[in-house]
């Protein structure tokens, strides 16, 4: 153990979202070490599986916590991000001919709240005409997907630490 963990009262290990946003919470009433291995927070797993925001993605409960999320992200409060954490872009899910029923099922499943667009096969070719007809049976477009930029998000997060922990 060196000097820096040795004067901690907690060690978090990775500053992806969860490490980085457990730190912060800690840091109010305990001394902090916030660990990582990567050149930067947020690069791994934060970086690639939450890159998109989509609001009907996931159970019930994965798409509530998402759309309660989009205000944070779009306005950030003062002090914590100068420009909005999400950038729109829409996002286009296809399905062949024997995945139509699973389009189908994920279209009813999260039509609360979510501005999914049910598109026959010859508007998602027309969308994106590199598609093969036999891949692209049907699909869904989703108008209010965003690029996040949660990696941003994390470095703000452990920044925002100062001197409470140590990253």
């Amino acid at each position: 153990m060196n000097e820096t963990t040795s004067q901690s009262d907690v060690i978090v290990l990775g500053a992806g979202m969860a490490g980085a946003s457990l730190a912060a919470e800690l840091a109010e009433k305990r001394t902090v070490t916030l660990l990582e291995i990567e050149d930067q927070p947020g690069r791994h797993a934060t970086g690639r599986s939450a890159a998109m925001f989509i609001e009907s993605y996931g159970n019930e409960t994965i798409r509530a916590l998402t759309r309660t999320s989009r205000s944070f992200l779009a306005a950030p409060p003062a002090g914590f991000a100068e420009v909005p954490l999400l950038t729109p872009r829409a996002s286009l899910v296809i399905a062949n001919t024997e995945s139509l029923q699973i389009l189908d099922r994920i279209h009813a499943e999260a039509r609360y709240g979510a501005s999914l667009l049910r598109l026959d096969s010859a508007t998602a070719l027309a969308m994106v005409p590199i598609l093969r007809a036999e891949a692209a049976a049907g699909a869904l477009l989703d108008h209010r997907a965003a690029i996040s930029t949660l990696p941003r998000c994390c470095k703000l997060t452990c920044e925002s630490l100062g001197t409470a922990a140590r990253v």
